[in-house]
């Protein structure tokens, strides 16, 4: 992601050069499809998936906006007013291995290209060395199906699992351009913290 270039600028500027890096990665983003009709489970649903977006202070890909409220799979906040930081990254529970769930070449294609997008997402926020540390420690997991008595009895592919992740090594690191990061799971989503 040449996230050298950050070196030397401002936090507006490293903000401007992030957003630069992930609009193309973002627009070219596969995705699912539109949908209105009766689920599988005889509900009536109405969904719009939108490749990517963007606005002065976020991007983001992959974004759900249904029947029962909307959802942004991947993205980047800057100057987060929620948690204070100069850039949070969210990274979703999807990975590649849910292709195997689907027989069709649109939904494989969908999955096939997440953990892409999730590093290049990760390396823009925190810079391409540490970034890649951290997508590989993400990685090594998301490859493996956890086993759940509960949730997943019959080992199903299984996304990410963010909350079965120990991230204690992933706090106050600091990023390629010298800010203080951490990261912190909610539900199963990933949140890099990145402070200003």
């Amino acid at each position: 992601m040449h996230t050298e270039d950050y070196n030397g600028k401002s936090d507006d500027e490293i903000w401007s050069l992030m957003k630069e890096k992930m609009i193309p990665v973002y627009q070219d983003a596969i995705i699912g499809w539109d949908f209105d009709g009766i689920d599988a489970d005889g509900i009536h649903r109405h969904i719009d998936n939108y490749s990517y977006g963007y606005g002065a202070d976020i991007i983001w890909t992959d974004k759900y906006m249904g029947t029962y409220g909307g959802y942004g799979e991947t993205g980047i906040e800057h100057n987060d007013n929620i948690y204070g930081t100069f850039v949070t990254a969210w990274i979703g529970n999807e990975w590649s291995d849910l292709e195997r769930k689907y027989n069709n070449a649109i939904s494989k294609a969908v999955y096939s290209n997440k953990p892409d997008i999730k590093e290049k997402t990760i390396k823009a926020a925190v810079g391409d060395k540490i970034g890649t540390e951290l997508f590989n420690y993400i990685k090594q997991h998301a490859d493996k199906i956890i086993p759940d008595a509960e949730w997943n009895p019959n080992n199903k592919p299984d996304g990410i699992m963010p909350s079965k992740l120990d991230f204690s090594a992933w706090q106050n690191r600091k990023t390629d351009y010298g800010k203080t990061f951490s990261v912190e799971v909610t539900g199963e989503v990933i949140n890099i913290k990145v402070y200003k």
